[in-house]
């Protein structure tokens, strides 16, 4: 559970190391920072129960320009993270439109090839019919030659 404090807490998400206004080569997850680092006030950050993408502060032991460094650096993450979605969005947008395009032309291609189909079923009837004329005449030709 929270610590027990006696005034009010400030819960606040832990920036990415590399934007963070202070010292990023200190974990924020151990004591460390708090032994360490002389320009932050003692309760900086106190971790919450092995949690590490929040930290507890109090709002009074931290000075308007601490928390201006750090609203600014949320506000980057916010803008990475839109950019970021943004860009996922705009690419999922361009490979659906890019499937959709294939399968238009694949309905494209099998209305053609049905038409090439039935084209070619039409002439191998027709080839058919003629041949099996042919044959008959041919029959006829030879019955007639011998009964001639």
């Amino acid at each position: 559970m929270f610590p027990l404090r006696s005034g009010p807490i400030l819960l606040l998400p832990v920036v990415q190391p590399h934007l963070r206004f202070f010292s990023p080569q200190i974990p924020l997850n151990s004591n460390a920072l708090l032994s360490t680092s002389s320009s932050l006030p003692k309760s900086f950050p106190i971790p919450m129960e092995s949690r590490d993408d929040f930290f507890c502060v109090d709002p009074k032991s931290l000075s308007i320009e601490q928390l201006n460094k750090y609203k600014n650096e949320i506000l980057q993450l916010i803008d990475i993270e839109k950019n970021n979605f943004e860009r996922i969005k705009n690419d999922s947008n361009a490979r659906i439109n890019a499937y959709n395009q294939g399968i238009l032309l694949a309905k494209e291609n099998i209305e053609g090839i049905t038409e090439e189909i039935t084209y070619e079923k039409k002439l191998t009837d027709e080839f058919k019919k003629e041949a099996t004329s042919r044959i008959e005449a041919y029959q006829n030709g030879i019955q007639r030659a011998n009964y001639g």
